[in-house]
Order: structure tokens, then C-alpha cells, then sequence
């Protein structure tokens, strides 16, 4: 049987050996198509079928209003999502988020930061706990409290100005803020201030 086997090898790489061209043609088409599929499953399975990095995933849900132009998915002021919640019967609690994008100035250079502005109990909400400091609490919330920002890991790691100097680190997205925390490795929260 195996004899068949290296036979039919032998075979199948003299005859490949012979026309250069096909082998090539045959090579790059099982390279691309491998590579595709890769690339394919790892989105499906990051995207799909991995659960959310916070507790309870299945119980959250995304509140949007109706805008006067018929918009579906319009934004809601702060002041409306205070009464929202005040008037709330029905979730165990609501948070409210806003995509941003800062000026961060570091120790030696600024740079463009994507985050979020969000309401102090949004850590607690999803059950994300940080891995160095204190996340934001709603007392962050109140007027005149200090501004607080949340970095991500992966920030943590790539900016050496917060290497384990975290709460003296600086950032500055539209004033002062301090550095008080950074999330875990799988968290997908990119920075975040209150």
C-alpha cells in the first residue's frame, strides 16, 4: 500500500517538476485561496462568534430616538438621557456614549485618539474591570468633578509615557484629564472619558 503511495509521489512530483508554469499557477491559486479563508474565518469568528468582553452580553440592548427628519438612529443630548433614566421602568440600567476623537498630548508628542465621552457607570454597567487603577464611578459625572479618562491596553503598551506611571500620566482631550486606568486585553473599549 505504501509502496502505491511513494510511487504515485514520485510521480506527482516529476510531473510538477516538468511544467514549472502550472506548479507556480497551482501554488499561488492554494496560497490565496488558504490566505482568504483565514482572513475570512478570523473576521466571522471575532465578529460572530466570539461572545462580548463584558458580563451578560445577551442582556444589552441600544437605545436610539426617532429624529424630527425621520432619521431612525438620530442622537439623544445629555439632558434627555438624564430623563430617560430618571423615567426608567424597564432596563436595570442605562448609560449613554458618544464616539470621539481627541487631541491627546503625550510627555514628547500629541496624536488623534478614537474613544468615547461616556457616563461614569458605563464600567460597572458591562462588568469591565481595569487592570491597573479604578475605572470611571458616577461621581465622575457630577458638574465640577475632575476629568477622568480610561486608556486601553493596547495604548498602555504602545505609549511608553504610561508605562507603571499611570495616574501621573497626562492626557489632554479638551482639558485636563488624568489617566486613571487601563482596561484589559480584551476589552473593546478604545479610551474613554467622562
Amino acid at each position: 500500500m505504501f509502496e502505491n503511495l511513494f510511487a504515485d509521489v514520485r510521480y506527482a512530483l516529476r510531473w510538477l517538476r516538468r511544467s514549472p508554469g502550472f506548479t507556480l499557477i497551482a501554488i499561488a491559486s492554494l496560497a490565496i485561496g488558504i490566505g482568504f479563508n483565514t482572513t475570512l474565518f478570523t473576521l466571522v469568528d471575532a465578529l460572530l462568534f466570539r461572545p462580548l468582553p463584558v458580563e451578560r452580553p445577551d442582556e444589552l440592548v441600544d437605545v436610539f430616538t426617532t429624529g424630527g427628519d425621520g432619521d431612525t438612529y438620530a442622537t439623544t443630548s445629555y439632558p434627555d438621557f438624564l430623563d430617560f433614566k430618571s423615567q426608567n421602568q424597564v432596563f436595570s440600567d442605562m448609560l449613554a456614549y458618544s464616539p470621539s476623537i481627541n487631541a491627546v498630548k503625550l510627555t514628547d508628542r500629541s496624536r488623534l485618539a478614537m474613544g468615547e465621552v461616556v457616563t461614569g457607570n458605563y464600567f460597572q454597567l458591562f462588568g469591565v474591570k481595569p487592570r491597573i487603577g479604578r475605572t470611571l464611578v458616577p461621581a465622575d459625572d457630577q458638574p465640577g468633578a475632575p476629568r477622568v479618562a480610561v486608556i486601553s491596553y493596547r495604548a498602555w503598551n504602545r505609549e511608553h509615557t504610561f508605562t507603571m506611571r499611570c495616574h501621573n500620566g497626562r492626557m489632554r482631550p479638551s482639558r485636563s484629564s488624568r489617566a486613571h486606568a487601563a482596561t484589559p486585553a480584551r476589552c473593546s473599549t478604545r479610551c474613554a472619558a467622562s
